[in-house]
């Protein structure tokens, strides 16, 4: 197994931002504490809360990150980088079997 050193917790402080609107996605968040605040095009389309990921579509399909995320209040994630995801999908399939 791949070593895990960028699979991390990352804190934010209130109104820091990881990733704005139009980025390239290289990493996706899991929120594990607080409360994150998501815009598009600058006006508030939704709250993030423990358990909600982030930057997750950029990073699947390789696009650019479709909003900007704030930390709202002092926010503390899970850090996964496209590699760490893969890795998760690969071994998934590797133990399944079709559906007779």
């Amino acid at each position: 197994m791949r070593n895990r050193r960028e699979e991390r917790a990352v804190r934010f402080d209130q109104q820091s931002v990881d990733g704005t609107e139009g980025d390239r996605g290289t990493h996706m968040f899991v929120i594990l504490s607080g409360r994150a605040r998501t815009t598009v095009d600058g006006e508030h389309v939704a709250d993030l809360l423990p358990g909600d990921l982030f930057g997750d579509i950029a990073v699947i399909h390789q696009i650019q990150r479709l909003a900007t995320v704030a930390a709202a209040e002092p926010l503390r994630t899970c850090r996964l980088p496209l590699e760490a995801l893969t890795e998760v999908i690969v071994d998934q399939t590797s133990h399944s079997r079709p559906i007779d």
